[in-house]
């Protein structure tokens, strides 16, 4: 599928990588509350997220990020600019590729998930890609939005062979609303049913999901 997985079951901690720019951290219901760090305190309260190790609430993400250095080597985190401004040669290109996201095509989520923060950090950072990786951060800032509307319960089918294409292997499709659940195979099938406990409850994602298998068939390991 799109993300790699690591289940730690005994900690009730899953970690999910797109293998590229997103990365998930998510816990089962017994640590909200208990937890602190970049990733909130998952209390259910979004307000007091930017929380420091000494218990302030910051106003500031750079004050917030550089309050949990673990060392005094580490250099102080700097506001990042108009990368617009910076390399102004990438802003047409810019608006142009994020215009998806104001076009029919996400239509049905705008009502659902206000759209022009989205647009603006989909131009912010397809400006700041300026060696290299200019598609990839395009894909990553549209992907993020869709992700927003599949949390609504919108499922986008946004990609084509023209605009971030996804390659699935043999035996998988794309589908915008692919289970975040690894597929059963020949390989898992006897803990199958422990590894759908650290994800079953999860929101779909777009991804490569398996093709249907004939009747009471499982998926064979590559």
């Amino acid at each position: 599928g799109m993300y790699l997985w690591i289940n730690v079951f005994d900690m009730g901690l899953s970690v999910q990588w797109d293998k590229a720019n997103k990365f998930y951290v998510i816990l089962q219901p017994r640590w909200q509350g208990a937890v602190t760090g970049l990733c909130g305190n998952y209390n259910g309260d979004g307000s007091d997220d930017l929380a420091t190790p000494g218990g302030l609430t910051e106003t500031s993400t750079i004050l917030f990020g550089d309050s949990w250095k673990l060392h005094s080597y580490c250099p102080i985190a700097n506001p990042q600019g108009d990368t617009c401004s910076l390399y102004p040669h990438r802003k047409l290109w810019a608006a142009k590729k994020c215009g998806v996201l104001k076009s029919n095509v996400f239509k049905p989520c705008h009502s659902e998930i206000p759209l022009q923060k989205w647009y603006d950090l989909c131009v912010k950072d397809t400006c700041g890609c300026n060696v290299g990786g200019d598609c990839e951060c395009l894909c990553t800032a549209v992907s993020a939005y869709a992700e927003a509307c599949s949390q609504a319960g919108i499922h986008i089918n946004w990609r084509s062979q023209g605009l971030c294409a996804m390659q699935c292997p043999v035996g998988m499709s794309y589908s915008p609303c692919a289970s975040r659940c690894p597929a059963e195979t020949c390989e898992n099938t006897g803990i199958y049913k422990r590894l759908l406990l650290a994800c079953k409850d999860e929101v779909c994602t777009e991804g490569c999901a398996p093709d249907p298998c004939a009747r009471n068939g499982i998926m064979q390991d590559s």
